[in-house]
């Protein structure tokens, strides 16, 4: 049906890895997009982090913390009244429901080792952890939201940094239109 259009029906693979090349295979896995995915991202943590230091909370970006015999570092860390906030963003697909996608991210952080390592970095009593989850086109779940809100992200910074990621999203299939179409070219 596509070659009755008219259209090159070499586009339905991608051209890096031969699997179906639609935006959420483009946005999220394809290995010619890897970069630009990891800049959106933190990109996002960037943006994050200013509207808090904005707001003269003590904020942490990629802290390392000793778990066992190895490390973790969660993308913020945000002291707010004495509880600290560990945070860590996630740009999603549409097709990966919000919820478990927040919930790995709750559990990633919130074990006692790093629970222990976060209140003797920041010297709080308290923890939180928190996934900050967004869709690659720029909707983001519900309770992310709602603790962005109650640490005081305005909608007005909040939109922006949505912004960001859907002119990134435009950015990596933008890359990924380009490099696709010379890596098919190069073969033939």
């Amino acid at each position: 049906m596509r070659q009755a259009n008219g259209v090159d029906p070499s586009w339905a693979n991608c051209g890096c890895c031969g699997l179906r090349a639609d935006l959420n295979h483009i946005s999220q896995v394809c290995g010619l997009t890897g970069g630009l995915r990891t800049h959106c991202h933190d990109r996002v943590v960037k943006a994050l982090a200013f509207c808090f230091r904005k707001r003269k909370y003590q904020v942490w970006v990629e802290p390392r913390l000793a778990v066992h015999k190895t490390f973790c570092k969660p993308d913020l860390v945000v002291v707010k009244d004495r509880v600290a906030y560990v945070l860590d963003p996630a740009i999603c697909t549409n097709g990966l429901d919000l919820a478990i996608r927040y919930d790995q991210k709750v559990a990633k952080y919130q074990q006692a080792t790093v629970r222990d390592q976060v209140l003797a970095l920041t010297g709080c009593t308290a923890v939180e952890t928190h996934g900050i989850c967004i869709t690659y086109r720029g909707a983001i779940y519900e309770r992310s939201y709602h603790v962005l809100r109650k640490l005081g992200i305005v909608k007005r910074s909040w939109n922006f940094i949505l912004l960001k990621v859907l002119v990134d999203t435009w950015r990596i299939w933008n890359q990924w239109r380009s490099n696709s179409y010379s890596t098919r070219t190069r073969r033939r």
